[in-house]
C-alpha cells in the first residue's frame, strides 16, 4: 500500500478561531453556529433519521444486522453501529464515474476492535475498522474507504487505481492517507475525501483540515456504498465499526478546501438547503 503521512505538531489544548483542539492537536468538533448552505452537486444526505435519502426522497439504506440510532451531532439522531452490524446505501449515488466525487460525514468512534486475525488488515495494528467502504472486497483494486486501525486510534482514506489487488503483502493498487493520531476517542469528528478527476488528486480532510493527498488515475468501483463494515471477495462481512455515524453526504463534484472547512465549522448546526420547492420539499443546488 502507497502510504502519504501528514504530521501535526502535539501539544496542550489551545484556541485556534474558535475552535478547540485537543492535545492531539486535532480540532474536536466544532460548536454550532449557522447551517451551513448546501454545496452544489450532493447527490446523497442521510441525516441519521431514518434510511431515507433526503435529495432522492426515497428509502435506499438498507440494515444488515441490527438497525440501530443513537444520540445526534447534528440533530436529535445519528446512525449507531454495534460492532456486528452495517448498512448499505445502494443506488446511482457513486456509479456516474469515472468522475469527480466527495464524501463527507460526521461519526464519534469507539477503539473496540471486532476484526482481530482479518488476514487482510492491511498493517492496521490489532486490525481494522472501516467506516464507509466502495471497493476493494471484489477483487478488482477500485474504489475507496475510510478505514481505521483499532490499535492505534488512526483512521486513513485510500482509493484503488484498479491496477492490481491484494497479492499477500503490500504491494496493491491502493493509496492511503493516514492521520498522524488517535481520533477513536469517543469524541465527534469531521471526516471527508474528495478526488479530483481533472487533477487527479485525492485529499483527505479530518476535522476540516487537510491531512493530506495522492496523486491517483480512479477507476471507480461502481458498486454500492458500505457503512460501518467492510464486504470480502468471498461475501464475509468483517471489520465492523463501534460507534456512530451523522449527516453523511455524497456529492458529485470535489467540495474544495473552504466549503469543507464550512461545513466543519457549521457543527452540530449542520447543512441546509438554501430554497425550497414546490410542495415544500427541498430544491437540489445544481452543479455548475
Amino acid at each position: 500500500m502507497r502510504v502519504i503521512v501528514a504530521l501535526m505538531s502535539l501539544g496542550r489544548a489551545t484556541l485556534v478561531a474558535g475552535i478547540a483542539v485537543a492535545a492531539t492537536g486535532f480540532a474536536t468538533a466544532a460548536a454550532p453556529q449557522a447551517p451551513y448552505p448546501m454545496p452544489c452537486g450532493v447527490v446523497a444526505w442521510f441525516d441519521g433519521s431514518s434510511t431515507q435519502n433526503l435529495v432522492l426522497s426515497i428509502n435506499n439504506l438498507q440494515w444488515f444486522g441490527n438497525e440501530s440510532y443513537g444520540p445526534g451531532f447534528v440533530g436529535a439522531s445519528s446512525f449507531y453501529f454495534d460492532g456486528v452490524s452495517g448498512a448499505q446505501i445502494r443506488g446511482a449515488e457513486m456509479t456516474q464515474a469515472p468522475t469527480s466525487f466527495t464524501v463527507e460525514f460526521f461519526a464519534r468512534l469507539e477503539r473496540d476492535d471486532q476484526s482481530s486475525g482479518d488476514p487482510y488488515a492491511g498493517g492496521c495494528l490489532g486490525g481494522c475498522i472501516v467506516l464507509c467502504d466502495s471497493s476493494h472486497g471484489f477483487g478488482d483494486g477500485t474504489g475507496f474507504a475510510f478505514a481505521g486501525s483499532a490499535g492505534t486510534g488512526r483512521v486513513h482514506a485510500g482509493i484503488g487505481d484498479g491496477s492490481l489487488f491484494y497479492q499477500g503483502d503490500d504491494s496493491d493498487s491502493f493509496s492511503a492517507v493516514f492521520a498522524p493520531g488517535n481520533t477513536m476517542d469517543d469524541e465527534w469528528h469531521h471526516y471527508a475525501a474528495t478526488y479530483d478527476e481533472h487533477t487527479q488528486w485525492f485529499t483527505f480532510y479530518l476535522d476540516g483540515a487537510e491531512q493530506g493527498r495522492v496523486l491517483v488515475d480512479y477507476e471507480s468501483s461502481r458498486r454500492a456504498l458500505n457503512l460501518g463494515f467492510w464486504r470480502t471477495r468471498t461475501g464475509i462481512e468483517a471489520r465492523h465499526v463501534t460507534g456512530w455515524i451523522d449527516e453523511l453526504c455524497v456529492y458529485l463534484q470535489a467540495l474544495t478546501p473552504g466549503t469543507i472547512r464550512g461545513i466543519y465549522r457549521a457543527g452540530s448546526a449542520g447543512k441546509t438547503f438554501v430554497s425550497v420547492g414546490t410542495g415544500g420539499k427541498p430544491t437540489v443546488p445544481r452543479q455548475r
